[in-house]
């Protein structure tokens, strides 16, 4: 199989000006369930010259970045470039040695919300929708909104089929001001759906190719799977893979706690399996959530995770040669037919839950992990302590 690939790193300055650094190596990696930003390592050549266009000297931290890919079967094929990762720069290290070459430690736009406070107090009450929580806290009314992300009920940014309600007669969402962040919000909207919605970034760049807009998209998940691109052992596409069946975070019953009220009472929701828990044993696991002013809340929350805590569950890493069309949140037809768990071959569509793209000066291979989040180094560098489980196994069929 003939396969042509050529990278790129594009990096916009605030005032307009654009450079392309010469890539060395770059590794991106973005997950579904937010949690943690996309983020890249991009290491590009240094180049002293101040009279080109990959000179690398004005590159700063907080500098636009978007790093690109162009994959042709054919050398006549035209250049098509598809963006794998588009954010910012968040540090710059710069080696001294034989190669003497420069990494840019980037974060996606949706980083704009990690650290973007929400200083008032606001209560829904009844029911209200959480297209509506969202667009009020990034565009409508909140104060201060966020100044890097926007919001659009437009249909390329927020899908118009299905509503996720919160619903309470006096207190169906609630913030307090100074305890809560723009992100913990998004986690909130993502748990609510019972994970079966993904909140995003849809970047918007100018004909001249500069950033314009950054809209935060809310989408569900795919329910078919893609025909973009299929892992099926034996072809082409199709590197290697590491399957396993587990049943190590198990629970048979879900508790989420809320906020304690003036008189001491903590908010309460539980969801039970009782099947499960007559097979298995009675085993628990408990979030607290102090942002949740109701039972309703919490129970709603409970009902939406509590079934994905039940069975054994299918997850793997499958190595693809470069694959700029995988993201988080695709349904992807998986057929690994020598590889057997729990007496059956894997074969089925499972949900993609981590991307990582990797480029090296010969090579590009794109990583899915499907049917459910494994914990990697990432996760430990980035003190991520609570490990996100799925609303849909995807068992072996």
């Amino acid at each position: 199989m003939l396969w042509f690939f050529k990278p790129r790193v594009i990096v916009q300055k605030p005032t307009g000006e654009r450079y392309y650094p010469k890539l060395v190596n770059a590794s991106t990696l973005e997950s579904y369930r937010y949690s943690d930003p996309a983020h890249a390592e991009i290491e590009v050549i240094t180049n002293r010259s101040p009279y080109t266009s990959d000179y690398i000297n004005p590159l700063e931290a907080d500098d636009i970045v978007r790093l690109q890919v162009s994959c042709r079967m054919s050398p006549k094929e035209k250049y098509v470039y598809v963006d794998l990762f588009e954010g910012r720069i968040e540090t710059i290290s710069a080696d001294y040695n034989t190669k003497n070459n420069t990494t840019l430690s980037c974060k996606g736009h949706i980083n704009a919300a990690t650290k973007h406070l929400i200083e008032e107090t606001k209560t829904w009450t009844g029911t209200v929708e959480a297209r509506a929580i969202l667009s009020y806290f990034v565009k409508d009314t909140a104060s201060p909104k966020p100044t890097r992300l926007t919001w659009s009920n437009a249909a390329p940014y927020v899908d118009q089929t299905g509503t996720i309600n919160f619903t309470d007669s006096t207190s169906a969402y609630a913030t307090k001001a100074d305890q809560t962040y723009l992100s913990s919000i998004f986690e909130d909207m993502e748990k609510q759906a019972g994970y079966d919605w993904k909140i995003g970034t849809k970047a918007v760049y100018t004909s001249g190719g500069l950033l314009d807009k950054v809209y935060l998209t809310w989408k569900l998940l795919d329910t078919v799977a893609t025909d973009k691109y299929k892992a099926i052992q034996g072809t082409a596409r199709y590197l290697s893979s590491t399957f396993n069946v587990s049943i190590e975070d198990q629970a048979t019953q879900y508790k989420v706690k809320g906020d304690t009220t003036s008189g001491g009472t903590q908010y309460t929701g539980t969801y039970i399996d009782y099947t499960a828990a007559a097979a298995y044993g009675r085993k628990t696991d408990v979030d607290v959530f102090t942002q949740l002013q109701s039972n309703a809340t919490c129970a709603g929350i409970a009902a939406g995770v509590g079934p994905s805590r039940i069975d054994a569950v299918i997850s793997g890493t499958i190595k693809l040669i470069g694959t700029p069309e995988a993201r988080p949140g695709d349904m992807v037809t998986v057929k690994a037919k020598s590889t057997e768990l729990n007496g059956a071959e894997i074969s089925g569509d499972f949900t993609v839950f981590r991307v990582r793209h990797n480029i090296t000066p010969n090579s590009y291979t794109t990583e899915i992990q499907v049917g459910k989040v494994v914990v990697d180094a990432y996760d430990l560098i980035r003190n991520i302590k609570k490990t996100a489980t799925v609303s849909k196994c995807n068992q072996v069929k």
